[in-house]
């Protein structure tokens, strides 16, 4: 399934809204859902609502960073590449993967799509054409390119060439652990309940346990739970599933 640095959507749906068509769907990392993503609709800022181990900030501080050098430019003005760019760049790396699949790879045709951010042309190649460097592939399209500069414009035009499914994953995959929603109970505002994998800690009786244990816990890393003021020790965050980890709370006052 098409990929952008690992990412992919999952279960989309579309919906018109007041500033055009807007689509939400499962965000996944790998074969892992890692949340759930959402356009707006009403021209404001994509939503990104993670699991609780995996961190939005990161997220888009790890987008950043591998794009730092990366600005579009559209009418003269200068953007620089964020997440939600790239979330609208794999919808339509999607999109396109499902023109391929429909209309050109069981009769083992080569794709060229030519596009630019408001308009896209695809064209179909011969079989041969899968042997073909991809700048010979331009060079014999460029009469469609012009045609398509000449109708839609000449800002950020790409042509894009898909020979095969391995050309819908895109970029280095983004590490996991680079997401982890990690930090240390100290730099937590406020807590009531601390789950260690060997017992339970409230708030109230952290202050009764001596100096040495104290300082020892306020420096292990702790992930949020969904339950309010609750924090998991990572190490023991990590060996539950959503099932065991929702028993668990549920069982939490019992303890």
């Amino acid at each position: 399934m098409a990929s952008i640095n690992g990412l992919t959507i999952k279960n989309p749906t579309t919906w018109l809204g007041r500033e055009g068509y807007a689509t939400q769907g499962d965000l996944y990392l790998g074969d892992e859902k890692i949340g759930f993503w959402s356009q707006d609709g009403n021209g404001g800022e994509d939503r990104y609502e993670l699991e609780e181990k995996y961190s939005d900030i990161k997220l888009y501080k790890v987008v950043k960073q591998l794009y730092k050098d990366k600005v579009l430019t559209s009418n003269h003005i200068s953007i620089n590449y964020d997440i939600d760019l790239l979330m609208s760049d794999l919808l339509e790396l999607q999109e396109m993967e499902k023109e391929y699949r429909k209309n050109f790879y069981y009769n083992d045709n080569t794709m060229a799509v030519i596009l630019n951010p408001y308009f896209r042309k695809t064209i179909k190649l011969p079989p041969t054409n899968r042997n073909v460097d991809d700048e010979l592939i331009k060079l014999s399209i460029k009469k469609e390119i012009d045609e398509f500069r000449k109708e839609h414009g000449s800002d950020d035009i790409e042509v894009k060439i898909f020979r095969s499914y391995k050309d819908f994953d895109i970029g280095t995959p983004i590490k996991k652990e680079d997401l982890y929603n990690f930090q240390k109970l100290k730099d937590v505002f406020k807590w009531d309940t601390l789950i260690l994998n060997d017992r339970t800690i409230k708030k109230e009786t952290f202050y009764d346990l001596d100096l040495a244990t104290k300082d020892k816990l306020s420096n292990i890393e702790v992930i949020c739970s969904n339950k309010s003021g609750c924090y998991y020790e990572k190490d023991y965050f990590l060996q539950f599933n959503r099932e065991d980890k929702s028993n668990d709370e549920i069982e939490l006052g019992d303890r």
